[in-house]
């Protein structure tokens, strides 16, 4: 249940970061931390396979993968993607060394987010 959930609530927040994006928006990649690897990559997986981005009207194409924190910020930035699933940390830091990201949600519920 927890992952259905998560899955909505992360397919919202693409849709509204896609929805927001100031340039015409057509076939979009986004960014996961470790996608493909871990748990956390799994709702924007079925999403696609399901269509539910399209019924939402965010049209992605494809989903990057990067091994979290400065890389998926990194990913994000230099490839002007619209949305990146990056750890709160990571976006932080960013932000204060001056990136221009808003965070809009935080979808990734681990362990290691209470440490």
């Amino acid at each position: 249940m927890r992952a259905t959930k998560v899955g909505v609530f992360a397919l919202f927040a693409v849709t509204l970061a896609l929805g927001a994006h100031d340039r015409a928006i057509g076939a979009e990649q986004i960014v996961v931390s470790n996608y493909g690897v871990a748990a956390n990559g799994m709702p924007y997986a079925i999403a696609i396979e399901k269509g539910f981005f399209k019924e939402a009207g965010a049209d992605i194409s494809g989903i990057l993968s990067s091994s979290g924190g400065g890389t998926t910020v990194r990913n994000l930035l230099g490839g002007n993607l619209p949305y990146g699933e990056i750890d709160l940390a990571g976006t932080v830091a960013a932000i204060q060394q001056g990136a221009d990201l808003k965070i809009i949600s935080d979808n990734v519920l681990t362990v290691g987010e209470f440490v």
